[in-house]
């Protein structure tokens, strides 16, 4: 276990300031694609790191801090979906826009093509196919992270994976 994590868990305020310091950027993108806004996004942060700050002590290594932050953050969003009577969804169009946003004058007109194509069918998966692919794909998590985040069997992300990346393969069109 990272020593930053061990010190926070033994109540030294400097090392979880230093520890907000270090994750703060990360969590505000997590959130950020989750929210699809940075005023949402800034208030789920702020509430994920007092959860922190609140359990750490809880934390035991068993997955990364990383992960750990990120189940927090999903989960308050997911809180914040059911209090707003908000459709759950992450939105895939604007994340894959981020990812895929390349800038090179010469290729912007087939870029656009194949961004719209990739949104499109990633709108279309099931929601936790959709999370397991940004999950798995965009933010490298392994399969048993993703396991845990989900709540499901590895062999169920891994089947979450196969399936959506065969429907995207299939469904992937450009001129």
């Amino acid at each position: 276990m990272d020593a930053l994590i061990l010190q926070c868990k033994l109540g030294d305020i400097d090392a979880f300031n230093r520890l907000i310091e270090d994750y703060k950027d990360i969590a505000l993108k997590m959130a950020i694609q989750l929210t699809g806004s940075i005023h949402e996004a800034e208030d789920i942060i702020q509430e994920a790191f007092i959860k922190v700050y609140k359990h750490i002590k809880n934390f035991n290594g068993e997955c990364s801090f990383t992960t750990w932050l990120y189940q927090i953050i999903l989960n308050l969003y997911r809180d914040s979906c059911k209090k707003a009577n908000k459709l759950s969804t992450i939105s895939m169009e604007k994340i894959y826009d981020k990812i895929m946003n390349i800038q090179c004058p010469s290729l912007d007109f087939e870029l656009k093509e194949i961004r719209e194509s990739i949104s499109q069918n990633i709108n279309n998966l099931p929601d936790l196919t959709q999370k397991a692919i940004l999950l798995k794909d965009y933010y490298g998590f392994s399969y048993q992270e993703i396991s845990n985040m989900l709540e499901c069997s590895i062999d169920s992300v891994k089947t979450r994976l196969y399936r959506g990346r065969k429907f995207l393969q299939e469904n992937f069109h450009w001129s």
